[in-house]
């Protein structure tokens, strides 16, 4: 019942938008050509790309920076379970259909994923203890389960929340705005006539075979990354079997301690031989996991722009088809070497290595049941989802608050000391007036002249003032400390 009210919240009759929708409009008048030929009435042309994002102007018209709206739906956020279609609502209301369908899909999926979650808990402490053979079994009727039923249950629920929204929205004979790509430079125009030869508007080309470059950048990029990222999760995953496979220091008196050897047979937790792979853990998710993918990321974000799309959408779609490879080879070759090469053949891969690299330093002597399929599955993903976390949520939270704070600081001493800052402004202005220009030096205009005069004649009032009052009460800077 609630997604048939927009908002709960009374709107006034003489608002004719919601905010999502003004702010929809307010960024296609910006972003918009300023050509009259091309579109009439024009826009503004200004990309809100690189520096135009820190225009004080441009962000106060978009929504991120309200933050009374920001406070009021971060404050329902611990509600979510059992709110979910009144915040649906709300992100709709003000930050536009697109957002909401996102949340309305994170809060059915969440949902969703509490039936296997609690269904594979049982699944393991009731198969744990009984045995190698029944658990893997379990596993087996679980995962297929998982895929079969709660995947077809999981897609039919969304695709009927999808129609749910669209009718409760009257979203069906509406079509999705294809907005243009800001760094878009097109080749040329096509005029589009109609029947009576009149001009309707001039449609920007590009030609597909000026992309073949781009392309040939990209899969330099994707063979680098696939050669770099098989050749170090080799290297760790042989690095994990050496340290599974380390013997006792007891047995061992030329082993080194916590290099070679450890002083448990297995990786129980907070031993020494458990720290050891925890460090391999977090060094395999910086190097690997965080840096070379994010600098593949970056690379091919680069190379997908001067591939020069028109659209925004056609940009979306070609990056998500690059990064579908990438991230599927780093989320799934681990477990690829560890489930079908290691744990069936680790003894033939062990005896290879050691006979034809001859480095005894990372080949060990195979023992079957030592590396267990669930612990070496589980444990990389833990931390590589652990720093994921840290890096997309706690650092940006952590840079945001500090510019916040700085933010409040700066307020906090232009308050303080209004003269300073007029003089402050009036030097700047000056560092522009005084720049050497190849034309004829003119005269400074009236109107600069009088913005000096105003800022000295406030300065030296500003200061009398604090002067006159200070003299009249001396106590009064103490009581401001």
């Amino acid at each position: 019942e609630l997604y048939d009210d927009a908002r709960e919240i009374p709107v006034d009759d003489d608002r004719k938008f919601t905010p999502a929708e003004r702010i929809q409009t307010i960024a296609r008048i910006i972003t918009s050509t300023s050509n009259l030929e091309e579109l009439n009435p024009p826009g503004a042309n200004i990309s809100l790309d690189d520096d135009n994002r820190n225009d004080p102007i441009i962000l106060s018209c978009f929504p991120l920076h309200n933050r009374q709206v920001d406070s009021m739906l971060l404050a329902k956020c611990g509600k979510w379970w059992w709110k979910s279609k009144e915040i649906t609502n709300e992100l709709r209301y003000y930050y536009g259909e697109r957002v909401a369908f996102h949340f309305s899909f994170v809060f059915l999926y969440t949902k969703c994923l509490v039936i296997p979650a609690v269904v594979g808990s049982a699944v393991y402490l009731s198969c744990r203890w009984l045995g190698a053979i029944e658990y893997m079994r379990a596993l087996c009727i679980f995962g297929f389960g998982t895929v079969t039923v709660w995947g077809t249950y999981f897609l039919k629920a969304w695709s009927r929340q999808n129609n749910l929204l669209n009718d409760a929205w009257n979203l069906r004979l509406f079509k999705e705005a294809d907005y243009p790509n800001a760094t878009f430079k097109p080749q040329g125009y096509r005029e589009v006539v109609d029947a009576n030869g009149a001009l309707l508007f001039r449609e920007p080309y590009y030609n597909p075979l000026w992309r073949i470059p781009a392309y040939i950048q990209t899969f330099v990029v994707f063979t680098l990354f696939i050669a770099t990222y098989v050749l170090g999760i080799t290297f760790f995953v042989q690095w994990y079997t050496a340290a599974m496979m380390a013997p006792v220091c007891s047995k061992c008196p030329h082993c080194v301690a916590f290099l070679s050897c450890f002083d448990t047979e297995r990786a129980t937790l907070f031993t020494w031989r458990w720290c050891y792979i925890l460090a391999q853990g977090i060094l395999l998710g910086i190097s690997l996991d965080v840096f070379v993918y994010l600098l593949s990321v970056k690379l091919i974000r680069v190379f997908v722009a001067r591939e020069n799309h028109a659209t925004e959408a056609q940009f979306q779609r070609t990056m998500v088809n690059r990064l579908f490879a990438i991230n599927w080879i780093s989320f799934f070759l681990w477990f690829m070497l560890i489930a079908f090469v290691i744990v069936p053949f680790g003894d033939k891969v062990e005896t290879w290595l050691s006979d034809n690299f001859k480095y005894t330093k990372l080949t060990v002597d195979w023992e079957n049941g030592v590396i267990d399929m669930s612990t070496a599955l589980v444990t990389p993903l833990l931390i590589t989802q652990a720093l994921n976390l840290l890096i997309d949520t706690s650092l940006p939270h952590a840079f945001r608050r500090e510019t916040l704070r700085a933010s409040k600081l700066a307020r906090k001493i232009m308050r303080a000391n209004p003269a300073e800052t007029l003089l402050a402004l009036s030097e700047y202005q000056s560092s522009f007036e005084n720049l050497p220009s190849t034309s004829t030096p003119q005269a400074p205009s009236s109107a600069s002249v009088d913005f000096k005069v105003k800022i000295e004649v406030s300065s030296t009032s500003l200061r009398w003032g604090t002067q006159q009052h200070l003299d009249a009460n001396p106590n009064a800077l103490l009581m401001c400390c």
